[in-house]
């Protein structure tokens, strides 16, 4: 990919040198193609990132077209792109853990968060367990997926470790069900058998024919966990070794996606994100002003086809590089004219790295702020050897991407807008579907799956109506009562839970199940 971007700026340039008009609509060129194959094409995210790096660098080179320092350009381009990577993947190896560490860690940790649950009989820990319930097993069992690539593992034992991932969610959403409802003490079996299943799992392994635990109680939650527990890492029985990770065989696709060249909705999108790139060259030409080819940058990073989506990343772009510009200025008035080692500049470096980097391994809607956090710190402190004096560099970046967020926003919200309420729909379906799986189950590991999907999709739901309430009125056609939505969907919650325990009967279910969906469409 880098190759082909490479040979186009090159002709591009020798192209267009010279003559405005010619520049102009390359770039014009380029963002549309980009913009297309980002969103038609299986390349996705790695399209828009592909079409910034040919735009800004066919800009710069036309505006000093020096052999020489193109050159030098590129071959340092190279290079400060290989130096980190090489550096990555040798500690990676070294230092980083396996992917079966993380897995059975992760396990570990829902099994205690349960036992604590379940002994203390508070919610103290209500927030986490409720946030690791409503992500589903999916960070699990990418873990899974990660650890059966290195062909390092037996594949029953992944299998076995997959079935656990999804059954500690189902125990741990019994357990918080028990800790807020029921004050009884939980049987001490019960509690030394979870401490043993998570003495093991602490350990990087897996417990195999886990006993069952007889427990007389009227509590239905509380027998339930003895049948958890029973099955906590034996699969179904019709999984195979060979599919651990694969999902059902699936037609194969091609590089565009099916509808390509059939749906204007692809074309719709590159000729917004295009005219959005346009705009933002134009106001970096007239000003003047070559600190601010953010703009232009910020145009292919936050161009998504439903306004509201975009509209977050907007918002977390600007925040994280405002904050990122504002620590860099703050750290060159008060903190450099007292340096006189380079112990104080490591130590600010040290702290915002982990800052950032806290931030960009959180919840989805925070992660991208906080990697514009460190991007900006970095690029604003480590511009020189030393420690530097200029701040026009977090200036003209915060402008940057203030305007090229603004114009973004105007051409996305004003042309073809595509609401995220246009989603919903799908997300709804999928939830019931899900429900409907939950209903036709028949053994504890096809009700664990159905549960951990139909939390995951729940979620994505909530999700979708958080994105429609960024956006202006006029994107979606009509009044929304976001109240009555976001109650229908913990009403699925509760819905998927009762399914799980079997604490409702199969009539009853069904028509909850109807009077969601009428509910939520």
């Amino acid at each position: 990919m880098i190759i082909s971007i490479m040979i186009s700026i090159y002709l591009c340039v020798l192209f267009c040198l010279d003559h405005i008009f010619l520049i102009a609509l390359f770039v014009a060129i380029l963002s549309f193609v980009f913009f297309f194959l980002s969103a038609a094409t299986k390349l996705g995210p790695l399209a828009s990132i592909g079409g910034m790096l040919t735009v800004y660098l066919f800009i710069t080179f036309v505006d000093y077209p020096i052999g020489e320092k193109i050159t030098r350009s590129i071959l340092y381009s190279n290079l400060f792109m290989s130096i980190p990577a090489t550096l990555m993947m040798t500690l990676g190896v070294i230092i980083s853990p396996s992917p079966k560490k993380l897995l059975t860690d992760q396990i570990a940790y829902n099994i205690k968060l349960s036992i604590s649950l379940l002994k203390n009989k508070n919610t103290s820990h209500e927030k986490t367990a409720l946030y690791l319930i409503h992500s589903g097993p999916e960070e699990m069992l990418k873990y899974v997926h990660l650890a059966s690539s290195e062909r390092m593992w037996d594949e029953k034992d992944l299998i076995a470790l997959k079935q656990a991932a999804i059954s500690s969610l189902s125990l741990l959403s019994v357990s918080l069900d028990i800790s807020k409802h029921y004050s009884d003490e939980s049987p001490e079996d019960l509690i030394n058998s979870l401490e043993e299943i998570y003495t093991i799992f602490s350990k990087g392994n897996y417990p195999i024919d886990i006993p069952h635990v007889h427990i007389q109680s009227d509590q239905l939650p509380l027998r339930t966990i003895p049948d958890i527990l029973v099955n906590f890492t034996t699969p179904p029985n019709e999984i195979s070794p060979s599919k651990v990770t694969e999902k059902p065989p699936q037609k194969k696709q091609g590089f565009f996606v099916s509808d390509a060249f059939t749906n204007p909705t692809y074309v719709g999108f590159a000729l917004k994100g295009t005219a959005a790139v346009f705009i933002s060259y134009l106001i970096f030409k007239a000003l003047d002003w070559p600190g601010i080819h953010t703009c232009i940058i910020t145009c292919f990073l936050v161009a998504l086809p439903r306004v509201g989506e975009m509209i977050s990343k907007e918002l977390m772009r600007f925040i994280g590089s405002l904050i990122g510009g504002g620590v860099s200025i703050l750290s060159i008035i008060y903190l450099f004219p007292h340096m006189d080692e380079i112990t104080l500049l490591s130590i600010i470096i040290f702290i915002m790295s982990l800052l950032s980097g806290w931030l960009k391994a959180g919840d989805s809607r925070i992660s991208y702020g906080g990697f514009q956090l460190g991007l900006t710190f970095f690029l604003c402190i480590l511009k020189d050897f030393g420690p530097t004096t200029d701040m026009t560099t977090a200036r003209d970046r915060i402008v940057g991407v203030l305007i090229g967020n603004l114009v973004t926003y105007a051409v996305f919200s004003s042309i073809w807008p595509k609401s995220s309420f246009e989603t919903l729909a799908k997300k709804i379906t999928t939830i019931s579907q899900m429900l409907q799986k939950q209903l036709q189950s028949t053994t504890i590991q096809e009700k664990e799956e159905a549960f951990a999907s139909t939390q995951s999709a729940i979620e994505a739901g909530k999700l979708n109506l958080e994105f429609v309430q960024f956006e202006p009125y006029h994107s979606y056609s009509k009044d929304i009562c976001f109240t009555d939505k976001f109650y229908s969907l913990r009403q699925a919650e509760k819905l998927s839970y009762r399914l799980l325990i079997g604490n409702i009967n199969l009539n009853e279910a069904k028509q909850e199940i109807e009077k969601l969906e009428s509910h939520l469409q």
